[in-house]
């Protein structure tokens, strides 16, 4: 009997939003932010879980739409979205929690190329997949300005 499409996107967005909320409350996040100095361009800390949330969503989305185009063929990317999912809940911990703003630039740094790599996956399957993936790629990139310049005004 074939998946009903329909559970993959319940699969992958339910606990895709539950990591990212548990991360940020584990992690602290957003806590001390306001006592930072931040660059120019820093959003106020009560846009950053409203942008997750609908990155998070996204990236979940995504996943569900290339696991249902090839199910056969989805190994590579849902390990590849399961990695850089990993990797992206553990940031905020390096960041907020234990104050290793250096580490989670480099961190960072990791995550968009394991996002890169996981958008080719998702494009080998369903290019809409992988272009659902962009604002999260370029938001990677705004948060890496922002990392490194918190890291560097506030040593």
């Amino acid at each position: 009997m074939k998946a009903k499409p329909w559970r993959t996107y319940l699969f992958t967005i339910l606990p895709t939003l539950l990591g990212g909320f548990l991360a940020g409350r584990l992690s602290g996040s957003g806590a001390g932010y306001d006592d930072l100095v931040k660059p120019p361009l820093s959003p106020p800390a009560w846009v950053f879980p409203l942008v997750w949330t609908v990155l998070y969503l996204l990236m979940a989305i995504g996943m569900a739409m290339a696991w249902n185009a090839e199910p056969a063929r989805a190994k590579p990317a849902r390990n590849s979205y399961l990695l850089q999912l990993a990797v992206n809940l553990l940031w905020p911990f390096f960041f907020f929690r234990w104050g290793m703003r250096g580490f989670a630039a480099a961190w960072l740094l990791l995550l968009i190329v394991l996002a890169v790599i996981m958008v080719l996956r998702f494009d080998a399957l369903r290019t809409a997949a992988a272009a659902l993936q962009l604002p999260y790629l370029v938001w990677l990139c705004f948060a890496m300005y922002l990392n490194l310049s918190v890291w560097l005004l506030n040593r």
